[in-house]
């Protein structure tokens, strides 16, 4: 029993969630979609005291801002299209083209030409290739981690600008901005592979700051064995190979040391954080409005306005609901709609007709002898009636009635009757009623012993009570009040 009673409660419970209903306003495609739960509904269909929820999706809050207004109509008892004209028009990747510092020494086009003829101080002396080639991989580290940088700081501008693009919808912006990024870390024709969250953010920038003391360190130590090697190499002779290579190394010194005096440690995590931010603002943030409502009432009106932020104030902040009348009104969209499955309740009165077929009979004596006659069917009453029906929002509602009629004319004027049936409550404002079913009425039937053909002395008026006997019964009534 117990797990019966679980079953049911588990239902019950799931069958009220289930009457939630979500309104999807998507502002970019412009149309709406309805859902109950996982369940898209042709129409929207909600219930008294359910919640109603508003998503406008694809709205970007840098740019633009929502506010919804609703307006119920209680049915008392008693009865502009923004185009894609502004669409985005692309943003550039960052890669490759990026001027630096460093990129102002190209190693391979101020090589000096190579004598044919000649001694090789690469090839005599000891050390001399190996600490070329060293200066040559620290100055391409460095020069990586300068390009790096400044495609931060240009990645940096660009999602500030992304972000405030109006027509782009909220997955495309995200999936654009996290592909600027990655560009930002990848290396050559590897794929970034790594979440980009914090700690990604704070690993590249500490393994930048330490790149850049490192290679230096690692140049300054080469260079000045390759100096020293060349100058003693140059003092015995005269003509060699790789006559002038010192000046090549000491530019690469000069760019070197003058990269690592702009990029400090300050500076290179001051870029970085703004770097995350600009990504974090757009990857967090929702890009929709979101607004909620209990019904109460039984029609339901919503308005939903969209507004467009000033340029000027496009800073992120959260705009106040009471300085939107202050904003321009881009757009302006209503919905309508029915709470459904509250039950009305509406008192009317009219005329009801009841009949109780050969049961309604009068008895009288003329000659000595008990006889009866056919009472009449279908005496109209004054009756008053009161008329249950789920509220449908029509004109024209099937319910249930109950009602009370007495007689208006005849003996039988202070006899009760009672109605039980349907109604088919008609109109807009539920005025005019029509009920039809099950009576129970009070009739006239002999009493003590006494039956038609029975004999009575002449004038003695046969002995009769008042009984309640079926019949069937049909309505008209009008609805008092709206």
């Amino acid at each position: 029993m117990n797990k019966l009673l679980t079953v049911i409660a588990l239902v019950s419970a799931t069958a009220v969630q289930a009457q939630d209903l979500t309104i999807r306003y998507d502002f970019i495609k412009d149309e709406f979609t309805y859902f109950q739960g996982q369940k898209q509904l042709k129409q929207p269909l909600v219930k008294r005291n359910n919640e109603i929820k508003v998503e406008v999706v694809n709205l970007n809050p840098f740019v633009f801002t929502a506010r919804c207004a609703w307006k119920e109509e209680v049915v008392q008892d008693n009865a502009s299209s923004a185009g894609l004209a502004s669409m985005f028009q692309g943003i550039a990747m960052p890669g490759a083209g990026v001027s630096t510092l460093l990129s102002s020494l190209n190693l391979e086009a101020n090589l000096p030409g190579l004598m044919r003829n000649g001694s090789s101080f690469h090839g005599e002396t000891q050390f001399a290739s190996l600490a070329f080639e060293n200066c040559q991989t620290s100055y391409k580290s460095l020069y990586e981690i300068e390009q790096t940088l400044a495609r931060i700081e240009q990645s940096s501008a660009k999602l500030k600008v992304l972000r405030l693009n109006p027509y782009l919808p909220a997955d495309t912006l995200k999936n654009l901005a996290e592909k600027m990024v990655a560009q930002c870390f990848a290396q050559k024709g590897k794929p970034l592979t790594r979440e980009l969250n914090a700690s990604a953010f704070m690993d590249y920038s500490s393994h930048m700051v330490k790149t850049i003391e490192e290679q230096y360190d690692a140049l300054s130590a080469n260079a000045e064995q390759y100096l020293s090697l060349y100058s003693q190499y140059e003092n015995a002779h005269t003509t060699f190979k790789e006559k002038g290579m010192d000046q090549n190394i000491k530019n690469m010194l000069t760019l070197a040391k003058q990269m690592k005096e702009k990029y400090t440690t300050e500076l290179v995590m001051t870029r970085m954080d703004k770097l995350e931010e600009q990504y974090e603002v757009i990857k967090y943030t929702p890009f929709s409005y979101i607004c909620n409502y209990m019904t109460q009432g039984d029609l339901v009106s919503l308005t939903l306005d969209i507004y467009e932020i000033p340029k000027t104030r496009r800073d992120g902040a959260t705009q106040s609901l009471d300085n939107l009348d202050s904003l321009k009104k881009l757009r302006t969209k209503s919905l309508n709609f029915i709470v459904r499955g509250d039950i009305k309740v509406s008192t009317s009165v009219g005329l009801g007709f009841p009949t109780f077929f050969s049961q309604n009979q009068t008895y009288s004596n003329p000659d000595s002898v008990i006889r009866a006659t056919a009472g009449s069917n279908f005496a109209p009453t004054i009756s008053t009636f009161i008329n249950f029906y789920p509220y449908q929002g029509k004109n024209f509602h099937m319910g249930g009635t109950f009602g009370v009629g007495v007689p208006v004319q005849g003996d039988n004027s202070g006899n009760m009757n009672f109605f039980l049936g349907l109604s088919s409550v008609l109109g807009a404002s539920s005025k005019v009623v029509i009920n039809g079913g099950l009576a129970l009425g009070q009739l006239q039937v002999l009493d003590n012993g006494q039956k038609t053909g029975d004999k009575l002395p002449l004038n003695m008026v046969p002995t009769t009570k008042k009984v309640f006997k079926p019949g069937m019964f049909f309505g008209v009534s009008f609805a008092l009040g709206k």
